[in-house]
């Protein structure tokens, strides 16, 4: 791995410390180990992923871009997190957190830092969006959003509430400055339940995206031209209540169900995962309305204007990017399958394999 020093000031992901050497300089990293380890596989595709968390003495080398050499030897507690004891100035304790694809090898290894600034904070915004943790408030409250998905991708936001809260205000609102395609994202087991299928099989779906549609509703009872914003809010609060039944609903209607990806936007980075993700942290019921923001010109609102907007009308407004890094942080995004103990050079260890 390489570690990359400017200015004294260490920049490599995650580091805490700060090295007192010039220049460019790579780790080797032959770390001599003394002892022993706890060894994980990680199946992960074709490769098998090594993961090994030890109290080491550590024996590395630090080459400069000129190919000069500097050695030194320390002790790393990867739990304790005891301070590096070297020739170089380290201000914070660093953790190991050796990583190997391949073969398990007592010669290699990779060191892991811990982060400390709002480059790498996880839950700091990027530039020109609110955080996260406003948005799950705002949604619930009972309040719209706006979400923004990657400029190479839709480039688009999408007015975003929890269906279970929904209210004729705010579906005039929505109807207003959206494109008047209302949609409400849902769980595969709350469509099933209410026997509304695909409009197309999945293999079939020739959308730009892919984006799952179900056949089209409007609620059977408290609606009458089931266009009006009463009427649309009323079938989806129809749709989010867990006591609805599939006989409640008229097929084909004016609101467009569609189904949410299981895994949401670690899975599928569009705006129906998006929705769904922030009512589920949000502790709402996991159905959420959208639609698309669009310009009085019939054009679809894009950056900046879409951030003016949200400005004008008091919105928050999030990214799909951001709210993917705050799920990273947070979920278990690996699970034990099974385990065996073998034996190795090091002595017995444990064998993990883990689905990720």
């Amino acid at each position: 791995m390489t570690l990359r020093v400017d200015d004294g000031q260490c920049k490599m992901r995650g580091c805490r410390t700060n090295v007192k050497l010039g220049g460019s300089h790579g780790l080797n990293s032959n770390i001599a180990r003394e002892r022993r380890s706890n060894l994980a596989m990680i199946h992960a595709g074709s490769n098998s992923l090594h993961h090994i968390r030890t109290e080491v003495s550590v024996r590395a080398a630090i080459t400069s871009g000129e190919g000069g050499l500097l050695s030194y030897s320390s002790r790393i507690d990867s739990m304790g997190g005891r301070t590096l004891d070297s020739n170089l100035a380290v201000e914070a304790p660093v953790q190991l957190d050796a990583v190997v694809l391949g073969t398990p090898s007592a010669d290699a290894a990779s060191i892991m830092f811990s982060v400390d600034t709002d480059e790498f904070d996880l839950d700091y915004p990027t530039e020109g969006f609110s955080s996260i943790p406003e948005a799950i408030e705002d949604i619930r409250r009972g309040k719209m959003v706006v979400v923004v998905d990657d400029e190479d991708r839709e480039n688009e936001g999408d007015l975003i509430m929890a269906a279970s809260l929904v209210t004729p205000e705010a579906m005039a609102f929505i109807v207003k400055h959206g494109t008047g395609i209302v949609c409400v994202s849902m769980k595969e087991e709350d469509l099933e339940r209410l026997l509304l299928p695909l409009m197309v099989d999945n293999k079939d779906n020739e959308e730009k995206l892919r984006t799952a549609f179900t056949v089209s509703v409007d609620a059977k009872h408290g609606t009458t031209t089931e266009a009006s914003a009463r009427d649309r809010a009323t079938t989806i609060l129809s749709l989010a209540s867990l006591d609805s039944k599939p006989d409640d609903f008229n097929r084909p209607g004016h609101i467009f169900p569609l189904k949410y990806r299981e895994g949401g936007i670690l899975k599928r980075a569009g705006h129906t995962e998006a929705s769904v993700d922030l009512t589920i942290l949000a502790g709402l019921e996991p159905a959420a309305v959208l639609c698309e923001i669009m310009d009085e010109d019939g054009s679809m609102t894009r950056l900046p204007r879409l951030r003016e907007f949200a400005q004008r009308e008091g919105l928050k407004i999030v990214s799909i990017a951001d709210l993917i890094r705050f799920r990273r942080k947070r979920d278990q995004l690996v699970e034990r399958a099974s385990a065996a103990r073998i034996p190795t050079m090091w002595g017995n260890r444990i064998l993990l394999q883990i689905h990720s």
